[in-house]
């Protein structure tokens, strides 16, 4: 029998919640009230709509250009402590799920040991813990000076993209629905930017001469994705595998567009000529090639020679544009860059300079600047990360990940149901070619790197089964 007693209870805390809240708005100034009153009526909203959100972080993370910032708003700017945030408004959208989840995770699960919440909520804590404690105890090293900024970094990008993009996806995709839901928002996010993406050879004029590429543009002064081509490419590589298994895998009458969606998406890729996006790329095709075993491939390669053709074209077609004085210009900053790291992170070699302390030393740095007009984020974790953490804590950011793609290849290994292999292939895939986009690139904090991370987490050691067709 249902319990009674439950409803009248829940109205008397609620009564009693009110008028607590009633009385500390009474009590402090009216310029705090209204933020007060704004977050708390944000939090009971993504309480209610907390998987809506979710899906709605997930098709964000490409739109880095659609930012939020509280400094904008005269009654935001005043609330302490976050007055100044300025973030992409997916992030601000996962961590309210982030901390509404949380909260109710503790309030509910309050009678299990601390230890038992970090085992169950925060996935493969063992492997990527190490890496977070050194990059913590690191803040310590920077200049004190830097020791702000350093502390800052690592909440904003080291903690956050782990606990928004790896924690929280892994506490709320619980069921086969929620996956198939977040693996095909996913693939329309990207159809969306590959779109933008194929505007921008009619909006954006000629690169080099007479010679195009796709690159992110503005609309109505905003750049939806940023103004990179990289911002772009290092997306649609995540999402190209996880399109191609939804065609395997979905309606009959669907297969075809979700096919055309992945080949436009990587020709959209291949068309930015970014030398990461097709090196990563090529990465890709490896190990599809390896796991798939080679008769199966060599034989769709044979079918396909036209591709091969159109991309021997795109191939003379990159080596022309490779020419051009800004691409050099970017081989030397990357060199600089480089050897920069290197030569710094022998003065602390191993535990580095402090997390985040990067792009502040550098700025010192006169001859970079008058080169370059300016300092430059690390391309690549290996740098950024030997500088500011050394080389422990590059060893323990490499492990974490070897791990996972050990994880996924034996459990692709043992697997014998057809769903999920395909499955684990397509992740793998994913989070392969993110991580080795950012070998060159420099979104190695964001969700672009760090929900791969996620999705794989939830394959291998999430709560639901394959019994059914995703």
């Amino acid at each position: 029998m249902p319990n009674t007693a439950a409803k009248p209870r829940g109205s008397k805390l609620a009564i009693v919640g009110l008028i607590l809240l009633a009385s500390i708005l009474a009590m402090i100034p009216p310029e705090f009230a209204l933020p007060l009153m704004l977050l708390i009526g944000a939090v009971l909203l993504t309480w209610t709509l907390k998987y809506p959100l979710l899906y709605s972080a997930v098709f964000l993370i490409p739109f880095v250009g659609l930012t939020f910032n509280f400094n904008d708003y005269g009654l935001l700017r005043s609330i302490p402590l976050i007055g100044n945030w300025d973030a992409p408004i997916g992030d601000f959208i996962a961590l309210l799920v982030t901390v509404v989840f949380g909260m109710y995770m503790v309030h509910y699960e309050r009678e299990k040991h601390i230890y038992h919440h970090l085992k169950d909520h925060l996935p493969a804590l063992k492997w990527y813990g190490p890496f977070l404690v050194v990059a913590a105890l690191t803040i310590f090293r920077a200049p004190r000076e830097m020791q702000a900024i350093s502390f800052q970094y690592f909440i904003r990008f080291v903690l956050f993209s782990y606990i928004a993009y790896v924690a929280m996806p892994y506490w709320m995709i619980k069921t086969k629905k929620q996956l198939r839901k977040v693996i095909h928002v996913c693939s329309w996010s990207g159809i969306v930017v590959a779109i933008l993406g194929a505007s921008s050879l009619l909006v954006n004029e000629p690169f080099w001469g007479i010679w195009r590429r796709v690159s992110p543009f503005t609309i109505g002064g905003i750049a939806p994705v940023g103004l990179n081509h990289n911002l772009l490419a290092e997306f649609l590589i995540t999402v190209i595998p996880i399109t191609l298994y939804v065609a395997a895998h979905t309606h009959e009458r669907y297969k075809k567009f979700y096919i055309a969606s992945a080949i436009f998406m990587t020709i959209i890729v291949l068309l930015t000529f970014g030398r990461t996006a097709w090196i990563v790329l090529a990465v890709q095709g490896l190990a599809a090639w390896w796991f798939l075993r080679p008769k199966e491939i060599t034989h769709k390669l044979l079918r396909a020679w036209p591709a091969l053709v159109v991309g021997a074209v795109l191939v003379i077609y990159m080596g022309i544009f490779s020419a051009s004085d800004f691409v050099q210009l970017s081989t030397n900053s990357r060199v600089d860059l480089t050897k920069f790291a290197l030569i710094q992170a022998q003065e602390t070699p191993w535990l580095g300079h402090g997390i985040g302390t990067f792009m502040p030393t550098l700025d010192r740095s006169g001859a970079f600047n008058l080169e370059y007009g300016g300092p430059i984020e690390a391309h690549g974790f290996g740098q950024k990360i030997l500088f500011e953490t050394g080389i422990v804590g590059l060893a323990l950011f490499v492990m974490f990940f070897i791990y996972l793609l050990l994880a996924l290849t034996s459990a692709w290994n043992k697997s014998h149901h057809k769903d999920y292999k395909n499955l684990i292939l397509a992740v793998y895939i994913s989070l392969l070619g993110a991580l080795v986009f950012q070998v060159f690139n420099t979104s190695y904090f964001n969700a672009k790197l760090w929900f791969p991370v996620g999705l794989a987490l939830v394959v291998l050691i999430g709560k639901w089964k394959f019994k059914s067709k995703v």
